[in-house]
């Protein structure tokens, strides 16, 4: 009985101790593996370079035509006709509004009725002159062989003096029925508004049936291929650096075109904002008139080492920008942002040349100082 019992303590001692060479030896195996290497991070970098960025101030402007007219009447009467709607092309000359005009013609037709009479007074006037003329160069040369009494002869030459007088005075009516005519055609021909330019109909403000009056304007077009301006409205703060060929940029989501400021208006509005006014050949964008579009003023520009806006983080802390060193080695370095706008910022605090991390904020936050990176690709250099 007791060597079955040491036979059993024997076995497992043996059994313990088989055990804990089988744990030790798979510990020492393991610990022999080598660790895998942390796994390089992917990042876009791009070159800093010594340059200048362009310190704009945004501001939004609207699109027209260069040329813009309003229609309105110079007589006040119904509207009994329009032709076009907004969006029609029109051609210098042609009727745009008809105005009623009966009573204009009857005036017109009075006045002419009145020329007629005038011109058959004047006919008259000429041929009873020259009836008294002659009665009375006959009497002159009756009186001075004393053939005919003195008084005969005053009274032919008073007959003659009055002939005179009256003819005169007919040809005197026939300028002002004349004028009257001409007075009256040119407002009948009010009654007709025409167009002054080749162009198209941007606003109708007006309906067969409605009053023109004058004043009120009636319709709105703006002329075509005569170019284009973009006006916008800048503090007067701003304005005092602009003059004419300032430098501009013109932008619709992320399209952009670079522009010149032509004009400053001399006088603010009454928002005390002063306008500004940019030319273009072609409607900027293919947008149509009326349409709004960014206007970014380039105020001025400020050198240092240019990298894009999306290489900077900035924190409580200040701004950094995460470098790539020769070992593909990353290291975020303070900077000093000493001006930036929507796309580039000028820095100082890293070398020119420099390897620089561009991307989300978020992603660049967590590439801190040591880490590797595996450069996925470049960006373009066009800083």
């Amino acid at each position: 009985m007791f060597n079955r019992k040491k036979t059993l303590v024997l076995v497992l001692i043996l059994i313990i101790v088989g055990a804990g060479g089988v744990v030790w030896k798979r510990s020492h195996d393991l610990s022999t593996i080598s660790k895998p290497m942390s796994r390089a991070i992917p990042v876009q970098v791009t070159i800093a370079k010594l340059g200048s960025v362009d310190m704009t101030a945004h501001y939004l402007g609207k699109v027209e035509s260069a040329i813009a007219v309003a229609l309105s009447s110079r007589i006040t009467a119904n509207v009994v006709g329009v032709t076009k709607r907004e969006g029609d092309k029109v051609t210098k000359g042609e009727e745009l509004i008809y105005l009623d005009d009966l009573t204009l013609a009857n005036k017109t037709r009075a006045s002419e009725a009145n020329l007629r009479a005038a011109q058959s007074a004047l006919v008259a006037a000429e041929s009873y002159y020259k009836t008294k003329k002659a009665s009375f160069e006959r009497n002159q040369r009756l009186y001075s062989q004393s053939a005919i009494a003195q008084e005969t002869y005053e009274y032919s030459q008073t007959e003659t003096d009055n002939a005179y007088s009256q003819l005169v005075v007919a040809r005197e009516n026939i300028q002002v029925y004349q004028a009257n005519v001409e007075e009256n055609l040119a407002e009948q021909g009010y009654s007709r508004i025409t167009s002054s330019i080749d162009g198209v109909v941007t606003k109708r403000m007006i309906e067969p049936g409605d009053m023109a009056v004058p004043g009120k304007a009636l319709m709105s077009l703006q002329a075509l291929k005569q170019g284009y301006k973009i006006t916008a409205q800048v503090p007067q703060e701003v304005v005092r650096s602009l003059t004419s060929g300032s430098k501009s940029l013109l932008s619709h989501g992320d399209q952009q075109i670079g522009a010149t400021v032509q004009k400053v208006y001399p006088a603010l509005d009454q928002a005390s904002l002063a306008t500004i006014e940019i030319k273009q050949d072609e409607l900027p964008f293919g947008l149509p008139m009326g349409s709004v579009i960014g206007v970014d003023i380039i105020l001025n520009q400020i050198n240092g080492i240019v990298v894009p806006v999306d290489a900077l983080i900035s924190n409580s802390k200040g701004n950094f920008v995460v470098v790539v060193d020769e070992n593909d080695s990353v290291r975020q370095i303070p900077v000093q942002v000493v001006g930036r706008n929507a796309e580039m910022a000028a820095i100082s605090g890293i070398e020119p040349d420099s390897r620089v991390v561009v991307g989300q904020e978020n992603q660049l936050m967590q590439l801190t100082t040591g880490k590797k990176v595996l450069i996925s690709q470049n960006r373009s250099e066009g800083i």
